[in-house]
């Protein structure tokens, strides 16, 4: 009769064969997490690596953006400031036409011997031409200044 020993050992050597049939298997799985997980910690070191990169290229053209938006307002200023000097110039231009002109008016007054009676007399045009000066004008964005023109009516 076979005793109680007899029947455990082929289950014992089945659940043994069982087991280590698990263990193998779970040893299996670990390494294939482990490589998933060296792989995905080699992708994310590259992924910040390539993150720091761009960071620092987009702080470089930030930089170089910055500095030429400042270059850009620095000529645009130097550019109202040539167009003021020339606007000045041109209306100095006419101020000095004018006064030319109002020059050879007093000496062919002189020259007839005529009495000046009248600033109207000196300047018979004067109707024509006013001069404004103003150095008040000011934008907030600009340097105030001494502006003058002569306009013609």
């Amino acid at each position: 009769m076979p005793g109680f020993a007899d029947y455990s050992i082929p289950k014992q050597n089945d659940d043994f064969s069982s087991l280590e049939q698990h263990i193998e298997d779970l040893t299996q799985e670990k390494f294939s997490l482990q490589r998933d997980l060296d792989a995905s910690r080699a992708l994310a070191e590259s992924l910040a690596s390539e993150n720091s990169s761009m960071t620092d290229t987009y702080n470089q053209q930030r930089s170089i953006v910055n500095q030429l938006k400042d270059d850009m307002e620095k000529l645009n200023q130097q550019i109202q400031a040539q167009m003021v000097v020339h606007g000045a110039i041109r209306d100095h231009q006419h101020w000095m036409q004018a006064v030319e002109y109002d020059e050879h008016e007093v000496q062919r007054c002189r020259s007839s011997d005529r009495q000046i009676m009248d600033i109207a007399d000196l300047l018979p045009n004067s109707a024509h031409y006013y001069c404004l000066v103003d150095a008040s004008w000011k934008k907030d964005n600009e340097e105030g200044g001494i502006g003058w023109s002569l306009h013609s009516k």
